[in-house]
């Protein structure tokens, strides 16, 4: 926790030197929509016994917006995110499951935009991490201590293609894509599931997401 609380801080400062030089005011996001996660499964299972998927699921969250230059933004962004699992087995050998973790992801990016008088296209990399709680499972050997709570976190690199949708007071309708690509193994203890298989998730997903952004940019 507090290392995410210092990463939060340290941007929240970054954005406000930036915003305070440039003197074009900043801009506020909220958005939901959903998505697929990528999940990395290793499984001795036929797939024709057993199929691991991850069905669609959503992703939510807000981003905040400083200008430095006119088609230019930095973008904070804090985000929820359910990663769900579901086993499919066949012929009755097993019993259908589906779980579900949860992952919270902070970034830090660069946006441009594609402005005109009522539209905008705009592109926006970024990087960041994310973070889950799982329980450490009972594995002989491992030297951890069983069902003891932890936090993982693992960097992401995210990039995503949206366009706005201005109303007559310059607050807009927004709607995207987007892709992250995790680089963390979350497979601590929610997905180790059998000795027959393992699925892992870094955190990695393709979504779809629309919002409301508020526009306070200075205006000449």
């Amino acid at each position: 926790m507090k290392t995410k609380l210092t990463i939060l801080t340290l941007g929240l400062i970054l954005i406000t030197v930036f915003s305070t030089k440039a003197q074009l005011g900043f801009g506020i996001e909220f958005y939901g929509g959903t998505q697929i996660s990528h999940l990395d499964v290793s499984s001795s299972v036929p797939e024709t016994l057993l199929f691991i998927s991850s069905p669609l699921d959503v992703h939510f969250g807000g981003t905040f917006l400083t200008t430095f230059r006119p088609d230019w933004q930095i973008a904070l962004q804090g985000e929820y995110l359910r990663v769900p699992v579901k086993e499919n087995w066949t012929a009755g050998i097993g019993i259908p499951s589906n779980k579900r973790d949860a992952y919270v992801n902070y970034s830090l990016g660069l946006r441009y935009t594609f402005d005109n008088e009522f539209v905008a296209f705009y592109l926006q990399p970024s990087f960041g991490f994310a973070s889950n709680r799982y329980i450490v499972p009972n594995i002989p050997g491992s030297g951890n201590v069983p069902g003891e709570e932890k936090t993982a976190l693992g960097p992401v690199a995210r990039a995503e293609v949206g366009m706005k949708a201005y109303f007559k007071n310059k607050n807009y309708f927004i709607l995207g894509i987007r892709h992250q690509l995790g680089f963390e193994n979350f497979d601590k203890g929610f997905y180790l599931s059998s000795n027959l298989y393992r699925v892992g998730s870094n955190g990695s997903y393709t979504g779809i997401f629309a919002g409301i952004g508020l526009d306070f940019r200075k205006r000449e």
